[in-house]
């Protein structure tokens, strides 16, 4: 009875292991480099993709930050690059959105939605549901591991009472233990990171080289080799590694900003004449939608 529940609870442990690691519909081939937006995800998720994507947005020319820690798009035509495109259409309903307002809802775009399924497909993420159904199947196998452990000890008690030698079910009991932990170490499930081996192949890769990782684009994302750079330190660090003085980092950054309530003229400012919007939370230095181009705010990414 006992080798049985442990068999069948290791079975169940393989199965869900091999599902996590090796279901992949379109495994990647070997050697495939990550591009930015996949590093971006593969670090920090979802919010990640979306930060990144307000950088190119800014570094381009087309994203521009406006007081109180509000975003406006600038440039025409719409990006071509579907995740861009998402934020864009989202700015478009509106003058002008909160940056952190705005990161949040583009968080469940279904473009970001589709890069996180393409990483499942190309086996190096997994499902949170698989990845839940892996971690339940590891618990119970390691609950069960201890059934040999508590059984082999009665029965060597019982043996000993008998005047019986303990030695045989001692042995048979400790051989069952050692199989089960065994399985339990060549199959090990991480408990926070939903990533595959060869995601977690590729992000070493990618920490490895962190001074010559040169990411590959994704496709509709166009820029210079400069701003490639930028894009692939924010994809792998973090709004930490955009430019200094950076008004868009300190707009996804900084506290939550709740609109006046005061009527506002074309003006920017109240009936009473104050500006609506001169709080502490306004940074400074940020650029207007007025000087996204390369003439304001010094130059193209001067203002980022």
């Amino acid at each position: 009875m006992t080798a049985a529940v442990v068999a069948i609870a290791t079975a169940l442990r393989i199965q869900a292991y091999r599902t996590l690691h090796f279901g992949a519909a379109k495994p990647r081939p070997p050697g495939t480099p990550p591009t930015v937006y996949e590093v971006a995800y593969l670090r920090a998720g979802e919010r990640r993709v979306v930060e990144t994507a307000l950088v190119a947005l800014h570094l381009a020319g087309r994203l521009s930050v406006v007081r109180s820690y509000r975003l406006t798009m600038t440039g025409e035509p719409p990006p071509e690059e579907e995740i861009q495109a998402d934020i864009a259409a989202r700015l478009a309903t509106a003058r002008d959105r909160d940056a952190r307002e705005l990161r949040d809802e583009a968080e469940e775009a279904p473009s970001v939605r589709r890069l996180a399924e393409r990483l499942v497909q190309g086996g190096l993420t997994v499902r949170p549901a698989a990845h839940r159904a892996a971690r339940s199947a590891a618990a119970r196998q390691r609950y069960a591991t201890l059934l040999p452990l508590a059984a082999g000890l009665m029965v060597v008690v019982l043996e000993l009472a008998r005047d019986r030698s303990a030695l045989p079910p001692l042995v048979a009991f400790a051989l069952l233990a050692v199989v089960a932990q065994l399985a339990a170490v060549c199959t090990p499930v991480p408990f926070h990171l939903p990533y595959t081996h060869a995601g977690l192949a590729m992000l070493d890769l990618v920490n490895g080289q962190r001074s010559s990782w040169v990411p590959a684009l994704d496709p509709g994302l166009r820029c210079g080799e400069r701003e490639a750079g930028v894009l692939a330190r924010v994809a792998r660090d973090g709004l930490r590694q955009a430019p200094a003085g950076s008004g868009l980092r300190k707009a996804l950054d900084g506290p939550p900003v709740r609109p006046s309530t005061g009527s506002t003229s074309s003006s920017g400012r109240s009936s009473s004449g104050q500006d609506s919007s001169s709080r502490a939370s306004d940074p400074p230095g940020l650029g207007s939608a007025g000087c996204a181009s390369c003439g304001g705010c010094g130059g193209c990414g001067g203002g980022l």
